[in-house]
């Protein structure tokens, strides 16, 4: 299977929170406690997130430290695979109405900053010429 680039998987990343975004729009930490299918609709694009940094290489990750906590998502991740049976809603609850809006925006600013980046005419290329 090809690698695919860091740019994309970071856009995996703000899909994921924007899938987030959309489920709990509405959904009060009450409802969220009271329905296992509403945690597991939030949990799993948490898990996403969390499995798209570990895909981010290396490079990318150490030349953007301040992007995002790296190793705090990947951690999450982890946590929510392996630890499933000590999940803490709480901090899940948390993850979802602070964090990850927080997040999700940055990430959309560098991706549009990247965009601008691929528009910009190459310094070193010649203007078209008719």
């Amino acid at each position: 299977m090809p690698r695919r680039s860091d740019e994309a998987t970071i856009q995996q990343i703000v899909d994921a929170a924007d899938k987030i975004m959309r489920r709990s729009h509405s959904l009060s930490y009450d409802q969220f406690l009271e329905d296992d299918e509403k945690q597991d609709a939030l949990i799993r694009p948490l898990e996403i997130m969390g499995e798209a940094v570990s895909r981010v290489s290396t490079a990318f990750r150490t030349a953007n430290p301040d992007l995002m906590p790296w190793s705090t998502v990947k951690a999450m991740r982890n946590l929510l695979i392996h630890g499933y049976d000590t999940v803490d809603l709480d901090e899940v609850w948390t993850m979802v109405t602070h964090h990850v809006p927080v997040l999700r925006d940055k990430l959309r600013t560098w991706l549009a900053s990247q965009v601008h980046r691929t528009d910009e005419p190459n310094p070193g290329t010649p203007a078209d010429q008719d």
